[in-house]
């Protein structure tokens, strides 16, 4: 009897057209998902905010390497870059208050500058590696966005 392997065939292949499509929807799923997820994150927001919604992109399952990848570039970007901010502006409030406590303007202690400069070159360089991060990040999320937008 020839006919029932090459029905089998048939079916095989007709099964395997179907993962293929499905395999493609998903990651068009996987991929929409990330993108609307991480264009909710604004850098204007307040640091709050923005790390409410990278616990929700960090929080949501992605399956695809490409989608994790590029998740874990723009979690550890946007990350950096609140965690630098957050030094900055540490650092300028305990410089207004080191200016406020000199004599009339006087120079402040050497210890003081020198703790102030080193926590500002710990920010600076924080802010150089997320922008390296994020330039990548919106890369990828780009790429994601033309390959498997909706269409």
């Amino acid at each position: 009897m020839k006919v029932i392997p090459e029905i089998l065939f048939s079916a095989s292949l007709l099964l395997g057209l179907n993962a293929c499509q499905s395999e493609e929807a998903r990651l068009r799923e996987e991929a929409s998902r990330f993108v609307e997820l991480s264009g909710q994150i604004k850098y204007g927001d307040t640091p709050e905010l923005r790390e409410q919604r990278l616990a929700a992109l960090e929080q949501a399952v992605f399956v695809s390497p490409k989608v994790v990848g590029a998740r874990t570039v723009c979690l550890s970007g946007h990350r950096q870059l609140i965690q630098a901010q957050r030094s900055q502006n540490e650092t300028a409030k305990e410089l207004d208050k080191a200016l406020s406590e000199t004599d009339a303007g006087g120079p402040m202690a050497l210890g003081t500058i020198e703790r102030l400069q080193g926590i500002l070159t710990t920010a600076q360089s924080q802010l150089r590696s997320a922008q390296a991060e994020l330039t990548e990040c919106e890369a990828q999320v780009r790429a994601l966005d033309v390959r498997f937008g909706k269409r």
